[in-house]
């Protein structure tokens, strides 16, 4: 039992003086730097000394728990910004490839020997799903007025890149015509006189069914 007691008050003092170390630590160095301290410690009692020890340790304790937690929370702000960055840049490359595609099955389209339709003879372009909702919505704006494929996004269900695709096909056949500025990277479009015709056209359509 006494050989118990003595390994506890052991292991006891081992951790208060872990705690105190960085007390000790801080007022050694400022009684050597600061003469005025080194003075004043040589005049007070133990106990008083060992509350200014347990003090400064309190603080250089707390100090370094509040250092770890802003380290971590800098640390996790850090991850989710690389994250959200390569998650960026993974959807440009997208969209850039899906451009790329959209251009080079066109260009073979041009090259294939079948009589291709004039530029404003839209009765012999198909029209997806996906081109019609970027023509409505693109008309919904107004005349004018610009749209790119993270707005277009948001309204509707598809990606960007799905949607700027769309838009690819659209602006080659001369349905959107490119306006100034871009938007998150993105460029804008905005309705040309062609697509507004055929958005009417759509609309009458439409009107004489109800």
């Amino acid at each position: 039992m006494m050989v118990m007691d003595g390994i506890l008050r052991e292991i006891s003092g081992a951790v208060f003086d872990v705690f105190l170390f960085p007390g000790n630590f801080l007022l050694s160095q400022t009684s050597a730097h600061v003469p005025a301290v080194a003075a004043l410690f040589a005049t007070i009692d133990d106990d008083t000394r060992l509350v200014v020890v347990v003090f400064t340790a309190l603080l250089a304790w707390a100090s370094l728990a509040f250092a770890v937690r802003m380290a971590s929370k800098l640390s996790r702000d850090l991850a989710w910004i690389t994250s959200t960055r390569f998650r960026i840049s993974v959807h440009r490359w997208s969209v850039t490839i899906a451009r790329i595609r959209s251009v080079v099955a066109a260009r073979i389209r041009a090259l294939s020997p079948r009589r291709t339709p004039p530029d404003n003879d839209i009765s012999r372009v198909d029209f997806d799903e996906i081109d019609l909702a970027v023509l409505l919505s693109a008309a919904a704006r107004g005349p004018g007025m610009a749209t790119s494929a993270p707005e277009l996004a948001d309204r509707l269900k598809w990606r960007p890149g799905e949607i700027q695709c769309s838009i690819d096909k659209l602006t080659s056949n001369k349905m959107l015509d490119y306006a100034f500025g871009s938007t998150d990277g993105f460029d804008t479009y905005c309705l040309s006189q062609l697509g507004t015709s055929f958005v009417g056209m759509l609309r009458s359509r439409h009107r004489a069914s109800v």
